[in-house]
């Protein structure tokens, strides 16, 4: 993309989002100014300016300090990052911490996870990959053979092309 004032105020006018949302050292001047001009919040998330960066930005701060001004919320990855956002004025920061280190808290999927891993670890996975048309058939017919012999089966069919999806499993399924 070119940050440009034209093909940014091009891409506004086309998509008309109601929140920007720009991650770590995304900063486009000519898009923030539009955005701001159109009153859409604009958010920087997992925020990340590192020493050179900001003394970079701080070289032209009469060009910056407008720029992260527009800036509706940040989220900087670490104290670093805020002091330097401070500097820059952007208005409202908020920590949140480095997001790529967050993972989900949620007990309940730990344990949905443990389950499924542990049934999964029980079965024998057969993987038909890349299939072709009418190659599923052909896959379902060898499913049906080996299980007689091998009980906890199961048979993934991955398609070359996803799109088919759902014309495989009515087929495999009228065919069984």
């Amino acid at each position: 993309p070119i940050d440009h004032i034209y093909f940014t105020n091009k891409f506004l006018e086309y998509w008309k989002p109601q929140i920007a949302i720009f991650v770590e050292s995304e900063i486009w001047p000519c898009m923030f100014k539009n955005i701001k001009k159109r009153n859409i919040p604009l958010i920087l998330l997992n925020a990340r300016l590192t020493k050179k960066t900001f003394k970079r930005w701080m070289k032209i701060n009469f060009f910056s300090k407008p720029i992260f001004n527009k800036i509706t919320v940040a989220y900087p990855q670490n104290k670093e990052t805020e002091k330097y956002l401070k500097k820059l004025k952007v208005k409202k920061i908020s920590s949140l911490g480095n997001l790529k280190f967050s993972e989900n808290p949620d007990e309940n999927l730990n344990i949905i996870n443990r389950k499924l891993k542990s049934e999964i670890n029980k079965k024998k996975i057969w993987v038909a990959s890349s299939t072709h048309n009418k190659e599923e058939i052909f896959c379902a017919e060898a499913h049906l053979e080996l299980k007689r012999k091998i009980k906890n089966l199961i048979t993934v069919i991955i398609p070359r092309h996803v799109h088919r999806a759902d014309f495989i499993r009515k087929e495999i399924l009228f065919y069984l």
